[in-house]
């Protein structure tokens, strides 16, 4: 391949990337679509740079069940910009840049794969640039999501591994392997690429598939660097999955959702969600690049005994993935539409292949004036129609996310009010997690933490650090107890408003032996008693019924019960109104303990084994004394 291709390819990438106007998003926060996601990314890298270098504690900015600690996919790429934020001061352009720069770098080994595999400088051209055309990958290029950094990987990875075809050096399947890898570390359904190798790999070793004709892909050792790049990827998402149910939290990807697979969605949300996925081709894509890409799949599709046993093994293979994951995360992905930026290795080989077998088969035609003029006008086209088709979305935050937290002026008041620095806010008007959070550089809570904001969860809030709340017209309206909160009205901002927090006092509650009691939302929110640092879920509240009779709320705004149905007679904090089995009669000691007696007449006690505080004591002794904090 020329130097004048190579450049030309550089200025060509540029050019686009100029003329989309998404250069222009550079400086600023999360915006535009999934603003959303976009801010528990960078939320990831601010916390790093400010709370801490340790890569094994990822957290945001958003409190959740436990600080803040949290984990979905690998937070390499977070860590590192938190090393530039390090070096070079936190702004949001080294974000954005870095991710640009990424996949710079993966579409500039899409070029040279594509060029490996047709041999051809055109085709070189085209592919990769045909990818950046589309809009939303375009919009998403230079944002803050992974997805395209995964997908960059993972065009690293197949050049190497089809240069590793070419030479047999052992270095290049590793680094094949390793790329590979990173692109699953960072989103797990760029896993598609790897799985359809290692498929491949496994049927030629034994003997299903012969590839010998085309000077084999693989040596049996090569199991090694294959193996290394699934478990990498499989250690992490292990660990991002003990890591979130430690910290009894449910965060980016690492649980199920129920009603995503298509086979579950109710007949209402299956055809909401398949408008959503029309109306993605319509304005995500753009309804002619997305045409095109049927033409072409069909054409490959008939046409597939033309490429390499190889080559097709990873065309169907890639093409029943991506159907599997579709299948499995239908609701999912209409919701989520970055979800298919690594779907789109699928295109990328659809466009490969079809210039690879057009090439083939009708040589001169090809290589004419005329159908390359025709390829190139086509190209044109969508480049010049991606800005229309993206316009209205990549600027505006998300219609669940008021516009007005990312005005300097609110930005400049809350600064002044909001002090110190440090100190904790609920912010109710934001559903999201993080956007509004990062936006201000402020722990705390939102609307997506609660469902609503209790009486009682304010308070928990509060003694966890909070100590301002901001609201806006429309949650005064809608929830006239939330008033009972509200401290000191310390500014306006349109139709915000920032007030102090009216305190509430919570409880702890501790054993003899100095273990606090907490409501464990992992284990059916059962009562149980083995830590030793207190926290939101150790926040407990007294309702005091009578001069001896209580009843306990937990900080998610549930009633202590007695499980009296149940053998073990454990204690659960699953209740939402008070009965019988959600009163307790309290017995005061001179040393300040106090036990606490159900409703079956037993006494609360601690079990020594399983650390459940149960409902089985016929006396009172040193394991049915508790001290209330």
């Amino acid at each position: 391949m020329s130097a004048k291709i190579k450049i030309l390819f550089v200025v060509l990438y540029f050019s686009i990337l100029y003329y989309s106007g998404n250069i222009e998003l550079l400086n600023q926060p999360p915006v535009g679509s999934h603003t959303w996601r976009q801010a528990d990314c960078a939320s990831f890298a601010k916390m790093y740079y400010e709370h801490g270098m340790n890569f094994l504690e990822p957290r945001v900015h958003n409190y959740l069940s436990n600080d803040g600690y949290a984990a979905g996919e690998c937070p390499y790429l977070y860590y590192f910009i938190a090393i530039l934020y390090k070096l070079f001061g936190q702004h949001d352009f080294i974000f954005r840049g870095t991710t640009l720069f990424i996949f710079f770098i993966g579409l500039y080994n899409l070029f040279l794969f594509t060029y490996r595999v047709t041999k051809d400088q055109f085709a070189a051209l085209i592919v990769p640039l045909l990818l950046y055309s589309i809009p939303y990958i375009n919009f998403f290029s230079v944002s803050f999501l992974p997805d395209t950094s995964a997908l960059s990987f993972t065009f690293v990875g197949w050049n190497f591994l089809y240069k590793y075809r070419e030479t047999a050096k052992n270095r290049d399947i590793w680094i094949a392997m390793f790329f590979f890898s990173l692109g699953i570390l960072l989103k797990a359904n760029a896993a598609l690429s790897l799985i359809a190798i290692a498929a491949l790999f496994s049927l030629e070793m034994v003997g299903w598939v012969t590839l010998k004709k085309e000077n084999s892909w693989f040596k049996r050792m090569d199991a090694i660097p294959i193996l290394f790049a699934f478990l990498l990827a499989a250690l992490w998402y292990r660990y991002a999955i003990y890591y979130n149910q430690s910290h009894f939290v449910s965060f980016l990807g690492t649980s199920t959702w129920p009603g995503w697979p298509i086979w579950e969605s109710e007949h209402e949300n299956f055809f909401h969600s398949l408008r959503r996925l029309v109306q993605f081709t319509n304005i995500y894509w753009g309804p002619a690049q997305f045409f095109l890409f049927i033409l072409l799949s069909v054409y490959v599709f008939i046409n597939n005994k033309e490429l390499s046993v190889f080559f097709r093994g990873v065309y169907f293979l890639l093409l029943i993935g991506i159907a599997a994951f579709v299948f499995n995360f239908y609701v999912g992905v209409s919701e989520n539409i970055y979800y298919t930026i690594n779907l789109t290795i699928l295109p990328v080989f659809t466009s490969i292949f079809s210039f690879h077998i057009f090439k083939k088969t009708n040589s001169k035609i090809y290589e004419s004036i005329l159908f390359k003029g025709l390829v190139l006008a086509v190209f044109v086209y969508f480049v010049y129609d991606m800005p229309k088709q993206w316009q209205k979305h990549n600027q505006q935050p998300a219609k669940w996310n008021s516009a007005l937290f990312y005005e300097p002026e609110f930005l400049k008041l809350a600064d002044s009010v909001l002090t110190p620095k440090d100190a904790k806010i609920i912010c109710i008007p934001d559903v999201t997690p993080n956007a509004t959070l990062y936006n201000m550089n402020r722990q705390g809570w939102t609307s997506f933490t609660f469902k609503s904001f209790t009486k009682q969860i304010i308070a928990s809030c509060a003694l966890n650090g909070a100590k301002y709340i901001i609201v806006d017209s429309d949650n005064l309206q809608k929830d006239t107890t939330l008033k009972h909160s509200l401290g000191k009205k310390l500014a306006t901002y349109k139709n915000a408003f920032i007030y102090t927090i009216n305190p509430i006092k919570g409880n702890r509650i501790k054993t003899k032996s100095n273990v606090y009691l907490f409501s464990d939302p992992g284990k059916q929110n059962k009562i149980i008693a083995d830590k030793t640092i207190p926290g939101l879920w150790e926040t407990f509240y007294i309702h005091q019924l009578d001069s001896n009779h209580i009843a306990l709320v937990d900080y998610g705004g549930n009633y202590w019960c007695s499980e009296l149905n149940t053998t073990e007679k454990f204690i659960t904090a699953s209740k939402q109104r008070i009965a019988d089995w959600e009163t307790f009669e309290t017995i005061n000691h001179p040393d300040g303990s106090v036990s606490f007696r159900a409703a079956n007449g037993k006494y609360l006690l601690l079990h020594p084994q399983t650390k459940e505080i149960r409902a089985t004591s016929k006396t009172m002794n040193d394991s049915t004394l508790f001290f209330i904090e």
